[in-house]
């Protein structure tokens, strides 16, 4: 199932890797995966100006591509997915995590809403939404999915957890021999709201790709991000200012929320107000509140200890307009989307806030470089020109003459499926004429050959065949009142009311809150009214204090370079970021990995396993020695053999035959031991465990490391109770 190479060994699959864009820059990434024949889209990101030319070589490869990974539920990992449905090909298996999906889906409903807030957006449409992410298969953390490529070869994936955002997935993709992580946007560090990445667990693979994004900043103890933040909002707000964080409507603004919550609840402030803001925050949270199973270790065990939900805000207000606003005490904190600025309640907020000195504008996330929230960022104390949009609902003879031709382009679509449909039955029946033809004929000539001549001419011409088709080619028009339950009994829906209700149900007032203009459906529904855009050019002083915390959630650069040296990739890919930090990260990991590639755009880098494969036909006497040992998945023996190709009918196949040699066999160890799964069995025994830059440190007494690739592990620590402890578990893993 192999190719043969040169030596008639079994080389391993070709693996090759393209970045399509995102390489060299920060913003959206998407890649091509081509492992043997299949190729998996790494990724499928945007940019939030919905720059089409960007997605050129994307639309050369789409209508070819097998599966589509999706890492994070932000534009930069998914915001390209309806258009590229709709308008490049995309008809492959798309697949993510379970909130993933959702939440990408409620990202890109807000997206939509904000645009049509500005302009005339045709790009894609909330049927297109729809189509896409109802189509994906949405996965667990841990759960595997195979596709198969022929010849009994197949590609597995499988996600875990990344940390950055909830459901956040590092990807495994897996052919025979090969092993490829794909981990992007990644945080070792365990936040208010999500675990951290296991990352670190997948060791060894034939290729990691990540990206360099962060490989030049330096880390921030959680504890003095938060007071910073906390800081620079308290000392506005006392000043009688408000303040604006930009954020995004489903990713980094669940710990941001958490943070405020958490303040002003420890506080117990009640003249300032807190609100999210966007067209799907009481979908977003609601939805986190009931997925508590993707949530961090201690959202859960507070919740099994005390039944309390941190989701369940108790100062933070959510709506979806800006009128909600004026329901809160001023000033105020308002997080609304978007995180750049560059469409939505945030814009319209900075707009009417930059010109007042009280007032903050608080990023917590880098905006890219050519968005309006990095102007702003670079631009406090200046005066900077921005685009003002405007929408005007139609009204009188504009929306009566909008409404006709949006009558006419309906009768022309249907127009134009009838005579679709028409086409088709006309072809159908054209076909099956041709078949009946067929057959009669086929018919006429059995009975020429059985009949004379005189009676051939009488009934020949009377032998015809009418061909029956199991297809139909008008869809039954029926109308079926009659409902069952799952037992087959008659419901009668009259009886239950006009609205198929019970008598017992909820009533209205009970029902729980939801912001004005959201319908209580588990499917979120957004409609608009057809207006008229305009925009204009205006100068603004920014005179409000700008300032940044980073609450990114992604792992600093030392952080990396100490986990890329506990996965021991044998082959790394960087991708985003700037080349200056891609080439300084490919600099700092070569002692853990010599193959380092920093492609660019459209750059295919071959990195092909130089690993090759024989496969093994065992002697029956070669059966009978083997002790098997269970090694993780894998039963393990130990033998001494010698190979033979001679009388094979492959020159990569090779036979095991018993040693002649009677020399004893030194006990090997098998299998590669796992810093990370130690830590979790020192866990399990009541230690505390955490690595700290590489290192495994217990209770700040002992620490654990890998000395070298050899697979040598060094313990060193304060002698006593805890160090013989470690030391005898740490040696019941190694023999």
């Amino acid at each position: 199932s192999a190719r043969l190479g040169t030596k008639g060994t079994m080389e391993s699959a070709l693996v090759r890797f393209t970045p399509l864009y995102g390489s060299g820059s920060v913003g959206p990434l998407c890649g091509l995966l081509e492992v043997d024949r299949f190729r998996i889209l790494l990724d499928c990101g945007w940019t939030e100006d919905a720059n089409i030319e960007q997605l050129e070589p994307l639309r050369r490869v789409a209508p070819t591509v097998d599966a589509v990974l999706v890492s994070h539920a932000d534009f930069d990992h998914l915001g390209a997915i309806p258009y590229a449905r709709r308008h490049l090909g995309l008809k492959a298996k798309i697949l993510a995590t379970v909130p993933v999906a959702k939440l990408g889906q409620m990202l890109m409903y807000d997206y939509y809403q904000n645009q049509r807030a500005i302009r005339d957006f045709t790009a894609f449409d909330l049927d297109d939404v729809d189509d896409a992410f109802e189509s994906i298969v949405a996965l667990k953390y841990s759960q595997h999915e195979e596709f198969s490529q022929g010849a009994g070869r197949s590609v597995k994936v499988t996600p875990y957890c990344a940390g950055h955002s909830v459901g956040g997935a590092v990807w495994k993709i897996s052919l025979e021999d090969q092993e490829i992580v794909y981990a992007v946007d990644f945080n070792h560090r365990k936040e208010r709201h999500i675990n951290a990445s296991v990352l670190e667990a997948l060791e060894a693979p034939s290729l990691l790709i990540t990206d360099a994004r962060n490989a030049l900043t330096k880390p921030i103890p959680r504890k003095d991000r938060d007071r910073s933040l906390v800081s620079a909002i308290v000392g506005t707000l006392q000043r009688g200012g408000n303040v604006l964080l930009p954020i995004d409507s489903v990713g980094r603004c669940m710990e941001l929320a958490l943070i405020l919550d958490a303040y002003w609840a420890h506080n117990q402030i009640n003249n300032y107000g807190v609100a999210m803001l966007h067209n799907t925050s009481y979908y977003t949270i609601s939805f986190v509140k009931s997925h508590l199973e993707w949530l961090g270790d201690t959202v859960v065990k507070g919740f099994e200890n005390t039944r309390t939900n941190p989701f369940d805000f108790k100062y933070i207000h959510l709506c979806n307009q800006l009128e909600n606003l004026e329901q809160l005490p001023s000033p105020k904190v308002v997080m609304a989307t978007s995180a750049t600025l560059s469409c939505g309640f945030g814009r319209e907020l900075f707009l009417k806030w930059c010109e007042d000195e009280k007032n903050t504008v608080l990023f917590t996330q880098t905006p890219p470089e050519s968005s309006l929230g990095k102007t702003v960022l670079r631009s406090q104390g200046e005066t900077i020109e921005v685009d003002v949009f405007e929408r005007t609902e139609l009204e009188g003879e504009d929306l009566e003459e909008y409404l006709q031709k949006k009558e006419a382009e309906l009768v022309s679509k249907r127009a134009e499926q009838e005579r679709i449909v028409a086409e088709k039955v006309e072809r159908e029946m054209a076909e099956l004429a041709a078949r009946e033809e067929a057959v009669n004929e086929a018919r006429r000539a059995r009975l020429r050959m059985f009949r004379s001549e005189d009676e051939t001419v009488a009934e020949i011409d009377n032998a015809t065949i009418h061909i029956e088709t199991t297809q139909s080619l008008i869809f039954p028009d029926s109308d079926d009142d009659e409902f069952e339950d799952e037992y087959g009994v008659r419901i009668d829906t009259e009886a239950l009311g006009a609205d198929g209700g019970g008598g017992g149900g909820v009533e209205a007032e009970d029902a729980p809150a939801v912001p004005d203009g959201m319908d209580v459906d588990d499917e979120l529904v957004l409609t608009e009214r057809p207006a008229r855009y305009s925009s204009r050019r205006k100068k603004v002083s920014v005179r409000a204090t700008v300032s940044y915390v980073d609450v990114e959630g992604r792992a600093d650069g030392k952080s990396i370079e100490a986990i890329i040296g506990l996965v021991r990739p044998r082959k790394l890919v960087l991708v985003g970021g700037t080349r200056d930090a891609a080439s300084h990260l490919a600099g700092r990991v070569r002692k853990a990995t010599k193959h380092v590639f920093t492609p660019d755009n459209g750059e295919p880098v071959n990195i092909s396993s130089d690993i090759f494969v024989y496969r093994a036909l065992l002697a029956d006497e070669m059966l009978k020695r083997f002790m098997f040992k269970r090694v993780e998945a894998y039963e393990v023996a130990l033998c001494k053999a010698e190979a033979a190709t001679a009388g094979l009918e492959s020159s990569a196949d090779v036979v095991l035959r018993p040693s002649a040699s009677a020399a004893p066999i030194a006990p090997q160890r098998v299998g590669d031991f796992k810093l990370s799964a130690f830590r979790a069995l020192l866990r399990e025994r009541g230690f505390r465990a955490d690595f700290v830059e590489g290192v495994l440190v217990v209770d700040n007494q002992v620490h654990v490391r890998r000395a070298d690739d050899a697979g040598r592990i060094d313990i060193t620590g304060v002698v006593g109770a805890t160090y013989h402890s470690v030391r005898s578990l740490l040696y019941s893993q190694l023999c």
